[in-house]
């Protein structure tokens, strides 16, 4: 970086085109590259967080195949988005996560299953209509299945109702 001084003239700092700084890292951009250090040089690039959420959904396609994300891409995703859920307060990150990653999720037949635990019940609920018109209808009735197994264990509720 350059610093030009001209006299009385205020510094003028000189930076390569393309360079940012001193501009805030969002937060979910901060917890991703805490649970994803690897890829770093694509957090940086990734316009939105729809981007990313894509990018998670195509490493759970692919878990298990010698191109995944590496060790843990699986359970490093669901916690990227159970933490992105337990941020109630952000409600446009919450709804990002909900029609970005979570209804996509029933059309993986490895992810369905995890969806109750992800979101609960009070949410799949409010979200049931999201999830009827984005899923193929054989996947949200396994979805719905999931639930109704989900409900009869009784367990807590998901992080997005908490």
């Amino acid at each position: 970086m350059f610093v030009w001084r001209l006299p009385g003239r205020p510094q003028v700092n000189r930076r390569p085109l393309g360079v940012r700084t001193n501009i805030p890292m969002s937060a979910w951009r901060r917890k991703a590259r805490e649970l994803f250090p690897e890829d770093g040089r694509y957090l940086d690039t990734a316009p939105s967080i729809q981007d990313w959420l894509n990018r998670l959904l195509q490493d759970l396609r692919h878990a298990g195949e010698k191109y995944s994300s590496g060790p843990n891409a699986e359970e490093r995703s669901f916690e990227f988005a159970r933490w992105c859920l337990k941020r109630s307060q952000n409600q446009s990150l919450k709804r990002a996560v909900l029609e970005g990653f979570v209804v996509h999720l029933g059309a993986l037949p490895n992810a369905r299953d995890r969806i109750p635990r992800l979101i609960g019940r009070e949410t799949f609920r409010s979200t049931k209509r999201l999830f009827r018109q984005t899923l193929e209808p054989e996947a949200y009735e396994q979805v719905v299945a999931a639930f109704a197994a989900y409900q009869l264990a009784g367990p807590p509720p998901g992080w997005a109702d908490a």
